[in-house]
């Protein structure tokens, strides 16, 4: 009965064709109005059609659902990722001017690395040479010398507290504002 009716309410009633200047020379298209006619007068958008809801809804619901036999691959980058273990990488920019003018020198970095760094990240770390520009607090635009250190590490909570205790030492021994951290997912393969 409802999908007769649903039938019925979708088919769309011809309205005669009208003489108008505009139109192809061929001829008229028929005009269609939706919900008139057999479905009773009223326009679809007005009557209300629960049945149809439910079948839009049924239809859009069936899309969803995986058939019989089918599952998702665990990570659909698996299957392009090369082999490896999923290892944490971040990345420290250490900003080297000061606010009294002066530069953290080679030296004084080094020695930092060194007492640091390495005792917390022994198994290895890489370092860059960047140039690095931000606004400071007070709104002025800076432009300085950089590090940048990459460490691949695990992902775990002894990492990030040690990772944490490098920028606060850094800010705190250097006078810094803050030490920028980026940290990623990677697959790694030594």
């Amino acid at each position: 009965l409802a999908m007769s009716r649903l039938a019925r309410v979708a088919t769309p009633t011809p309205v005669p064709p009208t003489r108008s200047p505009t139109r192809s020379i061929v001829g008229p298209a028929p005009a269609l109005r939706w919900g008139h006619g057999a479905g009773g007068g009223r326009p679809l958008a007005r009557r209300g059609c629960p049945a149809l809801a439910v079948v839009l809804l049924a239809v859009a619901l069936a899309g969803c659902a995986a058939g019989p036999g089918r599952t998702a691959p665990a990570s659909a980058l698996s299957a392009v990722l090369p082999a490896g273990e999923d290892l944490m990488r971040s990345e420290l920019l250490f900003g080297r001017a000061r606010p009294n003018g002066t530069v953290v020198s080679d030296e004084e970095w080094r020695a930092f690395v060194d007492q640091e760094v390495t005792p917390r990240f022994p198994d290895g770390l890489t370092i860059l040479e960047a140039t690095g520009q931000y606004r400071n607090r007070a709104g002025r635009l800076i432009q300085e010398p950089t590090k940048v250190l990459l460490i691949v590490h695990p992902p775990d909570a002894r990492s990030r507290a040690a990772i944490d205790e490098i920028r606060a030492l850094y800010r705190k021994r250097f006078d810094q504002e803050s030490v920028l951290l980026l940290s990623t997912i990677s697959r790694a393969s030594f």
